[in-house]
Formats: structure tokens, sequence, C-alpha cells
């Protein structure tokens, strides 16, 4: 019983903060998404966007889910695609903290 609480918590929580595979899934975060972008297929495709955008990358997966979400937001905003391949927006992690970041394209 104490190893399942434990694998639990360690799968769910870093640094204290829920993981942001766990954040984006509240309730919470859903309506904050949806009603930022008001379109719920458009905000369905920054939820598999920005997740997978954090799931290849460790050092995103430590920071704070509500930085990463802005950052996602400012991406978003601009109407820049978060595939990291295409080269035109980054999230990027400063220490515990997500940042948005424009790339280069020739």
């Amino acid at each position: 019983m104490i190893m399942a609480n434990i694998t639990r918590t360690n799968t769910s929580l870093t640094n204290g903060r829920p993981k942001f595979s766990v954040a984006i899934q509240s309730e919470g975060y859903k309506q904050l998404i949806n009603n930022t972008l008001g379109d719920p297929k458009v905000a369905q495709r920054f939820i598999a966007n920005i997740s997978s955008v954090v799931s290849n990358n460790y050092q995103l997966q430590k920071c704070e889910p509500a930085s990463i979400l802005s950052a996602g937001f400012q991406a978003e905003s601009l109407n820049l695609p978060l595939n990291q391949s295409l080269g035109y927006a980054y999230v990027v992690p400063y220490g515990d903290k997500a940042q948005f970041q424009v790339g280069l394209t020739f």
C-alpha cells in the first residue's frame, strides 16, 4: 500500500507541483483553455500540441504547468504552430519556468 502511494506521487508530482500531463487534464485547465481559445476544436488541437512538446522535452517536464500553458498561449495568439520540427515557435525551459520563443525559419 505504501509503495503504491509513493509511485502515484512520483508520477503525478514534480517538485511538489502536479506534472503538466496531469494539470492539463484538470477541469480548471480545460475550462481555461476552452474559454481562452473559444473554439473546442482549436482547444483540442492546442492541448495535443502543447502536450506533445512537453512530453518530448525532459527539462520542460520540470517546469511549472502554468508557465508552459502561458508560453503555448503566446504561440497560439501569434498563429505560430508549436511543432518543433517546423521551427516557428518554441517553448523553452528556463529553470522551473517555461518561456515562449519565436523560431527562425528561412
